[in-house]
């Protein structure tokens, strides 16, 4: 399969956007928000923004953090994720650092990004495994208290646009933003309130001008504050409103009556036919279209996926076997689990490796077999 966003988590930007705080409080003044989020017109969790001036002398830094708790169902399992990143800038607003760390399906991943004189050094761990790369990036990246600055200046405009290039981690890559006003607009709430605030819609592409997929629209207040924000991503609408505290924002609320839904079942690729023994084929070929017009699909190449964009928008996505190096295959039975990777490899709603009938069957099939990746295409 493609590298598919079928349950992303929240990217980063939209978590920024939707989390800025009002700049009426200078820098050093501590700032605190609280936002619901909603998936598919249903509540799903909350995330929490901070705002802090840390650090002395020189050493001074505008320090962000977010923190988010959603919980869904996927083809009809219940599902947690957490995430909390924070952002490093300096007081002119220059992109220093940023930590990641998200916990889904009992597997934890974490991304450092350090800025530094125009070099830009990832180090990402998952599944105790940690790998390393450098890039150029410029030398001027914005953090998000910056990108709220300039966002203050298009409260209250119609037709006005700004472009910023920005930093992007969920594509780990510098990524070209334009932001247009769209004007004023009664934004209704979920207490069934109503307010006036500044629409501005975003444009996110590659310094190339490739298309990410991701669009995030606001809606601002007069000082710049976010209190609406929707993404649209993977065929899922992600909303986040604007609460007056922690008790709103993690209250389901008794004036929302719509169940949650399963979030998978609309973007679910099904195959017209079965696909016979598919561990054995050296690559297949999916054709992903657009539901709506108007779509445009994120990228889903990668080092195993060839994509080809017909004219339609249609996706023609070939995917190719990858098999391990000679040395790197595995050995089993893993006698001892490292403590970095007891969660992944444990038992879990969705995979339900302690069942005693799925392990007869396992055993039975693998026998003494001591190659692991032999083992796994039995």
């Amino acid at each position: 399969m493609p590298r598919m966003r079928t349950l992303p988590h929240l990217p980063l930007l939209f978590l920024i956007l939707a989390a800025s705080t009002a700049t009426t409080a200078r820098a050093e003044e501590p700032t605190e928000t609280w936002d619901r989020v909603h998936m598919a017109g249903a509540y799903v969790g909350y995330q929490h923004g901070t705002r802090r001036e840390a650090g002395e002398g020189d050493q001074r830094r505008i320090e962000t953090a977010q923190a988010s708790e959603i919980s869904m169902k996927r083809l009809g399992t219940p599902m947690e994720i957490t995430s909390s990143s924070t952002w490093w800038e300096t007081l002119d607003g220059n992109l220093l650092r940023i930590e990641v760390e998200m916990n889904m399906s009992a597997q934890t991943s974490k991304s450092l990004y350090t800025f530094d004189g125009g070099k830009l050094t990832i180090a990402k761990t998952v599944m105790g495994q940690t790998r390393q790369v450098e890039q150029e990036v410029p030398t001027d990246l914005p953090g998000p208290a910056k990108l709220e600055r300039l966002m203050k200046a298009l409260a209250g405009t119609t037709g006005e646009t700004l472009e910023v290039t920005s930093f992007m981690p969920d594509l780990e890559q510098v990524v070209k933003t334009t932001i247009t006003s769209k004007g004023l607009e009664s934004v209704a709430f979920p207490d069934k309130t109503t307010r006036e605030l500044t629409k501005l819609e975003t444009v996110i592409t590659t310094l190339e001008g490739k298309p990410t997929g991701m669009n995030p629209i606001v809606w601002i207040d007069t000082q710049g504050g976010t209190l609406k924000s929707e993404l649209r991503t993977a065929g899922l609408l992600i909303e986040s409103y604007r609460v007056a505290d922690e008790a709103a924002a993690k209250t389901e609320g008794a004036t929302e009556s719509t169940p949650a839904p399963d979030l998978m079942v609309a973007t679910l690729l099904q195959e017209a036919d079965p696909i016979p023994v598919p561990r054995r084929l050296d690559g297949a070929r999916i054709l992903v279209r657009p539901k709506e017009a108007g779509v445009t699909l994120p990228d889903l190449s990668s080092v195993a996926h060839d994509v080809l964009v017909r004219d339609d928008g249609t996706l023609d996505v070939y995917a190719r076997r990858a098999v391990p190096r000679p040395g790197r295959t595995g050995v089993r039975p893993m006698k001892a689990a490292p403590a970095e990777l007891a969660d992944a490899l444990g038992s879990s709603s969705m995979i339900q490796a302690d069942a005693e009938a799925i392990g007869k069957v396992a055993s039975e099939v693998v026998g003494d077999e001591t190659d692991a990746w032999a083992a796994a295409q039995r």
